[in-house]
Order: C-alpha cells, then sequence, then structure tokens
C-alpha cells in the first residue's frame, strides 16, 4: 500500500503546456525520475515562485522515497502560498508514508481546520490516530463521520475494530453487525465480528457465522475458511478441523497457518505421525514459529523420532523471548521430550528437568522430576533435596489417607534409603 501510495504521487503536470513542461511530463509517465528532477531544477531556476514546479518536484522526490527532501520541497510551497491545502495533504501524505504519524495528524488536521466538512480528510485523521494507536481520537472522528452518513461501511467498521480494542467487545460486535447487513458480501466485516467472538471464546457463534458466510456468499473464500477451520480447532471439534483445515489446502491455501493447524488438529486426536508431517510443511515455511517447533517436537516425541523431538523443543526454547509463564511451560515440555527419549544422555535430561524446576519450582512434579534425575546421576544429596521439597507441598489430607498415601510413604522410605546411600558416598 505504501509502494502504491508513493507512485501515485506523480500526476500530471498542470504548469503551463511549455516544451519544458511537457518533456517533465514525458519523463514522470516514463518514470524516469532521476531526469524529471534534472528537468524540474532547470524549470525552477527560471521561475522560483512558482508552487507547481515545486510541488511536482516534491512528488517526484517522494516516488524516489526521498522523504525529507519532498516535505522541504512542499513546505516551500507553503511559503509561496500559506492558503495552499493541497499541499498539506501532499505533506501529510509523505509522512504517512514514513509511518510517523504524529506529524501525518497534524498537516491532516490543518487541511481539516480549512475545509471541515471534508470526509476524505477526517478519515485520513481517523485513520492515522488509529495507526498511532491513538484510540479515543480515532474514535471521535469516526463518529464524527459515522453521524454524518450512517451508511458509511468503511467508518462502521473501524468504530468497530476500535471499540474492540478498548475492550468494549459488546458495542463492537454490534457495529461490526451493522456493516455486514449493509454488506453482507465484504468478508472483512465477517472476520473483525469473528475475532470479537473469538475474544469471548465464543466459538460455536463463530462458526454459525462463518458456515453461513461459506453456505450462502462464497465457499471459497480462503479467509473465512481458515477461520472457520480454526473455530472448529478452538471449541475442541477436531475431526471438523481436519476435515476444514484439509479443505483450505483443496482451495489451494498452502499456507504455513494451515499446515500448522492441521498438524496440531492431529495432534489433538493422537495421530502422532500425520501431526508431524503436516508440521514439518508449516516448519519449512515459517521457520522461527515457536508454535510450531513446539508441537513438532511433541509430534516427534510421542512417535518414533524421540531424539528428533527433543531437538525441535530446543529450537523453540532458543526461539523464545516470551513472559516466563511461557517459559514455564516450554521447559516442562522440553523435560518431557528428553524423559521420552529411552536413550537420551543423562545430562540433557538433567538440564531440562533443572530449567523446567527454575521456571516451574512452585509445581511439585518439577521437584520430584529433578530429584529422580539427580538420583540418575547419582547425586544423592541433590536428589534428597528436591524429593524432601516434593513430599513437603504433599497435603496433610493425603499423608493421613491411607488410600492416597502409598506414593508418598513410598517416597519417604526412598529418601531415608537415598540418605544411607550418601553416607556409604561420604
Amino acid at each position: 500500500m505504501l509502494l502504491a501510495l508513493a507512485l501515485m504521487g506523480t500526476q500530471k503536470v498542470q504548469s503551463k503546456r511549455t516544451p519544458l513542461g511537457e518533456n517533465i511530463q514525458v519523463m514522470i509517465d516514463d518514470f524516469n525520475y532521476d531526469k524529471a528532477l534534472i528537468l524540474l531544477d532547470s524549470a525552477i531556476t527560471e521561475d522560483q515562485t512558482s508552487t507547481e514546479w515545486y510541488t511536482t518536484k516534491g512528488k517526484v522526490l517522494r516516488s524516489l522515497y526521498d522523504y525529507e527532501k519532498a516535505v522541504q520541497c512542499f513546505e516551500k510551497v507553503l511559503e509561496l502560498d500559506s492558503t495552499n491545502n493541497q499541499v498539506l495533504i501532499e505533506i501529510a501524505n509523505t509522512y504517512k508514508l514514513q509511518e510517523d504519524y504524529p506529524h501525518s495528524i497534524h498537516y491532516f488536521s490543518k487541511a481539516l481546520e480549512r475545509d471541515t466538512t471534508n470526509t476524505f480528510l477526517k478519515l485520513e485523521c481517523g485513520n492515522c490516530y488509529l495507526l498511532n494507536k491513538a484510540y479515543p481520537e480515532a474514535l471521535k472522528e469516526f463518529s464524527d463521520i459515522y453521524h454524518k452518513d450512517t451508511l458509511n461501511c468503511y467508518a462502521i467498521k473501524m468504530l468497530a475494530y476500535i471499540y474492540n480494542k478498548i475492550n468494549l467487545p459488546d458495542i463492537s460486535k454490534m457495529f461490526y453487525q451493522e456493516a455486514i447487513i449493509i454488506n453482507p458480501s465484504d468478508y472483512s466485516s465477517v472476520l473483525g465480528l469473528n475475532n470479537v467472538l473469538m475474544g469471548q471464546n465464543k466459538y460455536q457463534e463463530g462458526i454459525q457465522l462463518t458456515e453461513k458466510y461459506i453456505k450462502s456468499i462464497d465457499a471459497k473464500n480462503k479467509w473465512i475458511n481458515s477461520a472457520n477451520a480454526l473455530l472448529y480447532l478452538k471449541n475442541k471439534q477436531h475431526d471438523m478441523a481436519i476435515k476444514r483445515f484439509s479443505n483450505c489446502l483443496v482451495l489451494n491455501d498452502t499456507t504455513a497457518f494451515i499446515y500448522k493447524h492441521l498438524g496440531i488438529s492431529y495432534y489433538s486426536i493422537d495421530s502422532f505421525d500425520v501431526a508431524k508431517t503436516y508440521l514439518e510443511k508449516a516448519y519449512q515455511l515459517d521457520p522461527d514459529d515457536v508454535n510450531t517447533m513446539q508441537f513438532l517436537g511433541l509430534a516427534c516425541s510421542k512417535s518414533y523420532y524421540k531424539e528428533l523431538g527433543i531437538f525441535y523443543i530446543e529450537k523453540a526454547v532458543a526461539h523464545y523471548a516470551p513472559m516466563e509463564e511461557d517459559m514455564a511451560y516450554i521447559y516442562l515440555k522440553l523435560d518431557e521430550v528428553c524423559k521420552a527419549w529411552s536413550v537420551c544422555p543423562a545430562e540433557k535430561k538433567l538440564a531440562a528437568s533443572i530449567k523446567a524446576y527454575q521456571f516451574n519450582s512452585k509445581n511439585p512434579n518439577s521437584a520430584f522430576n529433578l530429584a529422580a534425575e539427580y538420583e540418575n546421576v547419582k547425586n544423592y544429596a541433590k536428589a534428597i533435596e528436591f524429593y524432601q521439597l516434593y513430599l513437603d507441598a504433599v497435603p496433610e489430607a493425603t499423608r493421613k489417607d491411607s488410600q492416597r498415601n502409598s506414593l508418598y510413604l513410598a517416597y519417604v522410605k526412598r529418601v531415608n534409603e537415598l540418605k544411607g546411600l550418601l553416607n556409604i558416598q561420604k
């Protein structure tokens, strides 16, 4: 979109039909911007008060991505003609291309002050506020447009999007539904409403929404079909999810997203070999997706490919830059896949258990797993320490319940045995 805006900037030269002006236009039409700039500099030397030459030069420079010099040309126009509203819009668009939204808002707002009923300028102000995540300001602009024209579908969708962003999903749903009534074939409104429903965990409503679009509007829309398949997965209807994701492949949607979630769907029904096949395809298309690596590692570890499972989980760990709770989960999975590989080196198992415990120290099972690995490498002192942490976490009621305390008593006994082995070591 940015490239299109940049290239759209060089419109027909509006100056007098002089030979020089015609030559400049020929160069611009041929996208020969370097030569156009040379001719423009000549034209400006001949007439330094021509706002048209400066405006054209600014547009050519913008097409060459030289935004700073383009703005300088447009500002020169303002020096020559402070009432020129068009050039304010050109400056605003140039800043927008640079993703400098505060400056873009400033110039669009100045243009709007001079033309208060201009819907285009209000839309652009609203868009820039939205891109700058200034939701209250964006809400005001799009609300003004909506009150002026209640059938402006774009403004309605933006209002829906903003209300969802500021955690008012019910109002967001109302506006998305309004947009769908105005234009039932607009799949972006359907996807927007679906995202709100997913955020509320209303997967069945999302399924009904997307099924209706597929059946009555467009059975081949890849965005709606993939959203529909994901909803079935989220709703734990795994067989239907597999059917829907497979249909996406039939419709030639072979993105990493489809392969990944088809793999996860097969993983969810314990079909680990098939899951591995699709997850590997997803990994090949997007080798930096940590979630894919994680499921691929688990699928491998639960099938024949135990060592490969560790490889993918370790890659996931190396790629992670998550919150602490995410690290806690993934190290538990690394510990799990290391234990699944029967010939996994003891040092690797121990290292995985140590990391799992570091991020899950409040989980008694992590202490238990680490104790077992310390015992395997005959570090009895550490094994006793972590078995004791596990035993201390067993609820008092469980200890006193003869039906449930057999495991507890077994490891009390094991700790005493390890203390005896430790004394022998010394």
